[in-house]
């Protein structure tokens, strides 16, 4: 976008499109300057983070994965799946800690784990239970109502980085608790039942979870 000005914005895109739309933003800027790149573009091949991997390695790496650091195969596959070659920082955390091995979920057929909160915070600038469980994990679409679960998980590591004060650390939850009942579960129709499109869409992206399909996007390469 130009303004009458002269100011050049850009607005919109997705992680598939913002080289292009940082390219052509770029490109106008220099044009209206007079102006000439000096240096060539590299960003088109320059790989997502994550993305130094390709999808051919994902199956290899996490065989190796999985018998070296005593995952289950399943697990394992998540990790690459979703973090790509940013998944050494994962088992790196955890080697500090045991427990962050657990699932976040338990009793769910969802593979989190709870390295992924600590993950979250540590490198993807989680602030709060929403954008860990709806931002980053988003298991507040996959899980619903269910992902309530992680919050006292999520919240107590988020308290221990940021020090929070018990109260803070209770009106997080609480915000998250609004935010999931407003932006994910059933609304009431006028006669009483219930209609929502984000159980459907929640019940197919776990099935896509469970094979790989429903990841963050940062493993995806340089596209």
């Amino acid at each position: 976008l130009e303004s009458a000005d002269g100011v050049v914005s850009i607005a919109g895109g997705k992680l598939t499109t913002y080289r292009r739309m940082a390219e052509h933003g770029i490109d106008l800027a220099e044009r209206r300057l007079g102006r000439k790149g000096t240096s060539p573009v590299s960003t088109r091949t320059r790989p997502l983070c994550g993305g130094e991997w390709s999808r051919q390695d994902f199956e290899p790496q996490a065989s190796r994965i999985a018998a070296e650091e005593r995952l289950p195969l399943a697990t394992a596959r998540h990790l690459v799946s979703r973090y790509g070659s940013e998944t050494p920082r994962l088992l790196e955390l955890m080697r500090e800690d045991e427990s962050w091995r657990l699932p976040l979920l338990p009793d769910s057929e969802l593979p989190d784990l709870v390295v992924e909160v600590v993950y979250a915070i540590e490198y993807e600038m989680a602030l709060t239970p929403a954008d860990v469980l709806a931002r980053r994990t988003r298991l507040a679409m996959l899980a619903g109502e269910d992902s309530l679960r992680a919050t006292e998980v999520v919240a107590t590591h988020l308290a221990a980085r940021l020090g929070w004060t018990e109260a803070q650390r209770a009106r997080e939850i609480q915000d998250y608790r609004e935010e999931i009942a407003r932006e994910y579960l059933p609304a009431p129709t006028a006669g009483g039942t219930t209609r929502s499109s984000t159980s459907r869409v929640s019940g197919s992206l776990q099935a896509a979870a469970r094979h790989g399909g429903a990841c963050s996007g940062l493993a995806s390469g340089a596209s």
